[in-house]
């Protein structure tokens, strides 16, 4: 029996998941499923909470219900900080330390001026969700 892939995302993929329907959204339906085993670093849930409230609206109680429903079925990461001055912002080297801490397969992001260019990290291949989406319909 193979194993479920495992995948670690970013803030930005999450956030894009909770207020719009296109491929985040498709990746975290993927993680809710069961067809994905879906990681999230601790530290990104308190941050998720005050962009929910900035960026999209949402009262400090919707925003509080939104992440406990993302950890129903997203597994949480806790960090140490060990991951430091690879990417130029300390959100993003939170995404490659919770990769290692979750033997992820892969780590889905949006970020196109630090993750994404560098194509991996630590042998974990790095996509866009709908680059992530295009793996899972193999």
């Amino acid at each position: 029996m193979s194993r479920k892939i495992r995948a670690v995302f970013d803030l930005n993929v999450i956030l894009s998941g909770i207020g719009w329907r296109g491929a985040p959204y498709k990746c975290l339906e993927a993680v809710r499923d069961g067809t994905v085993i879906g990681f999230v670093a601790a530290p990104a849930l308190i941050r998720l909470k005050q962009l929910l409230v900035s960026k999209l609206g949402y009262s400090e109680q919707q925003a509080v219900r939104e992440v406990d429903d993302l950890k129903s079925y997203l597994r949480v990461v806790e960090i140490t900080g060990s991951v430091r001055d690879m990417t130029g912002d300390p959100e993003d080297d939170m995404v490659l330390e919770c990769a290692i801490k979750a033997d992820a397969d892969y780590i889905i992001s949006g970020d196109k001026k630090h993750l994404l260019p560098l194509g991996q990290y630590a042998g974990i291949p790095i996509l866009s969700p709908p680059e992530f989406l295009a793996k899972l319909a193999l």
